[in-house]
């Protein structure tokens, strides 16, 4: 198995967030509308990424040696 192969989704899913956030920014300085939208699901999808990595290191199991 590959180091960090665990941390693929939650990765997947903050790079999400950070991309919705910077389409409600760039938005909002061009004054369209959705643009807060963008910047609250991003700061959520964010959030719930952050955790879900925090959720999975916590309950992270140590390899198992086998020197058979």
């Amino acid at each position: 198995m590959k180091p960090l192969h665990f941390l693929r989704w939650p990765l997947i899913l903050l790079l999400t967030g950070y991309l919705a956030f910077l389409v409600g920014s760039f938005s909002k300085m061009r004054h369209w509308p959705l643009s807060e939208g963008f910047i609250v699901v991003g700061y959520l999808t964010i959030i719930i990424a952050i955790v879900w990595t925090i959720i999975k290191f916590i309950f992270l199991k140590p390899p198992e040696d086998d020197y058979d």
